[in-house]
């Protein structure tokens, strides 16, 4: 059955009229989007007030979800990346679909009152960038140079130049001595290049970012910072061609304190470099685990040059933001934000478009929906209690910037945000028969017998918001899943409710997991499972109204030292 002609949806909205490729046509082009997104919601009778406004749950139908997916997917937006035209396009008609539900902006932008913009820097790699290593761990030869490929890759975050140093160890990098956590403890790295390893390993803090790492070694007189990380391929980071798939974007934030060339080397080059003490990232990995005693140490005779040169541009981008006041005189000062990222990963440089059908224009379907649902039970004499924010994210795909801003510059000015309800990628069924290394640490599983699942995550951090969500669900009959708060995937921290988290908000995100078109071209409106949305998106409407009616607010997040 195709989703779309689902039982029950209006046959009169499924037609969808092909976007104009001329840019004197945009505008058109979000006019029509809007008419496929809204021009099959039924109005409803005004109805006594009730726990959960039913009439307006009726608004959230297959078609009016279909509409934006079909829009954000279009080939005319080329995969709705940060910096490029495309993404544009796509808050033009965010915004514009807000509006059309009638609920107010937050009016912070002249661009409009949907709209929060925000800065972001984005680089390319220019010609020059090289590390260069020599002593005993250089086999062969007295020395070794790399350019930017499997062993080497600069970090956006890095100031430009070049510097030299001879190379001692620090641990993770982290020097915290008022709880007892200090790596620079007997080790001298004044004017060194400092090697340290990625994350924080055990430790329960918060903040072992490469930006503070980097802060950390020049207030120990560093040069340079080297971090030996699991994951790195410097060419698929800075490929030789780019495109607007591959531009990294960062927020300004990042680099602030960045006074050092920073750069990412692979596990393997760190083992070579540590062997002449004896060490391996593995040993240094478990000794770190027990004992801070011997982990950090020179390498003698060791010395490297690294060289550092990007080429910087800042971009404005905006979240897109609508707010519904509450009618209590105090709760009304409380935010309950439900939110979505609309942005996705662009067109590489082989012309092919990574759509987000999935990730994530199904969040931000749901989240449109959701905003047209409570303006229906306004326009029928309903409303929360508590103020909600209807927010869609821009560039999660770029470190959950969008989503961080607005935590550290929440709108409306005078509420407060305590909870958050997040929703990527709620549109496909988990699968995964081993054939995708990315997909190996989850279960072997078929799309059928997923179904019907939703997985919850945030469980265990925010226990009582997600008794809300099961009750909730009472009535529709999801399988909602609690299984991956503590998961090797680590997809607790890979969406925008982490920004929330990090802050002491307590928030849930709903998944219905990675299928195996995860980031890739083929991630598009045809696999989407319609009606498993329809009903996710019925469930979050139902949490989110609880979350602004109910007299208690949700208690903080038990973060039990999680890290970013």
């Amino acid at each position: 059955m195709s989703p779309i002609s689902a039982p029950g949806a209006a046959t009169r909205c499924q037609r969808f009229v092909p976007v104009p490729t001329t840019p004197a046509a945009v505008a058109l082009a979000v006019a029509i989007g809007l008419a496929v997104s809204f021009g099959c919601a039924r109005a409803q009778a005004p109805s006594a007030r009730v726990p959960v406004p039913e009439p307006a749950l009726a608004t959230i139908t297959i078609p009016k979800l279909a509409g934006p997916i079909r829009f954000l997917t279009n080939d005319l937006l080329e995969g709705r990346v940060v910096g490029h035209r495309g993404n544009e396009i796509a808050e033009i008609f965010v915004a514009s679909a807000l509006e059309r539900t009638g609920l107010a902006g937050v009016n912070v932008s002249s661009d409009g009152p949907y709209y929060q913009p925000f800065e972001l820097i984005g680089a390319v790699a220019e010609a020059g960038n090289k590390l260069v290593v020599s002593g005993p761990a250089v086999s062969g030869a007295a020395r070794a140079t790399y350019e930017i490929g499997p062993d080497f890759s600069p970090i956006n975050i890095s100031t430009l130049g070049e510097v030299s140093g001879d190379l001692v160890v620090a641990g993770y990098g982290i020097s915290d001595p008022a709880h007892g956590e200090d790596d620079y403890q007997g080790v001298e790295a004044t004017g060194k290049i400092v090697l340290v390893l990625d994350g924080s390993g055990t430790l329960n803090l918060l903040d072992v970012t490469p930006t503070v790492k980097a802060r950390v070694a020049k207030a120990h007189g560093a040069t340079g910072l080297i971090i030996a990380t699991p994951v790195i391929d410097g060419k698929r980071v800075w490929p030789d061609a780019i495109s607007p798939k591959v531009n990294r974007f960062i927020p300004p934030a990042r680099t602030d304190g960045v006074e050092i060339p920073v750069v990412n080397i692979s596990l393997k080059l760190a083992d070579r470099l540590l062997a002449p003490r004896g060490q391996t990232v593995d040993s240094l990995t478990k000794r770190l685990a027990e004992t801070r005693a011997g982990a950090s140490f020179p390498l003698p005779g060791q010395r490297a040059t690294i060289a550092v040169h990007l080429a910087r541009r800042r971009v404005v981008v905006r979240n897109l933001l609508a707010v519904m006041e509450g009618t209590d005189p105090v709760l009304k000062n409380e935010l309950v934000v439900v939110g979505a990222h609309f942005d996705a990963n662009g067109i590489d440089d082989k012309g092919l478009i990574y759509r987000g059908a999935d990730d994530n224009a199904s969040g931000a379907s749901a989240v449109l929906a959701i905003a047209g649902a409570f303006a229906q039970a306004a326009a029928d004499g309903i409303r929360p209690t508590r103020t909600v924010v209807f927010a869609l994210w821009n560039s999660e795909e770029k470190a959950r910037s969008g989503s961080t801003y607005y935590v550290g510059h929440p709108v409306p000015d005078w509420g407060t945000v305590v909870v958050n309800v997040n929703l990527d990628q709620i549109g496909r069924n988990e699968e995964n028969d081993g054939s995708d290394p990315r997909l190996q640490v989850f279960p072997l599983s078929s799309a059928e017998e997923n179904a019907n699942v939703v997985h919850l995550l945030g469980y265990s951090l925010c226990p009582d918001v997600a008794r809300i969500v099961m009750e909730e669900n009472a009535t529709i009959g999801l399988t909602v899943k609690e299984d991956y708060d503590d998961h090797a995937s680590n997809l607790l921290r890979r969406s925008d409710h982490w920004a929330f988290l990090l802050k002491g908000i307590p928030a849930v995100f709903l998944h219905t997991g990675l299928p195996p078109d995860y980031h890739l071209p083929t991630d598009t409106i045809d696999k989407i499972n319609f009606p498993k949305l329809q009903r996710i998106t019925i469930l979050a409407f139902r949490t989110v109204w609880r979350l602004a009616t109910e007299t208690e607010r949700p208690q903080p997040p038990r973060m039990d030292g999680r890290t970013d």
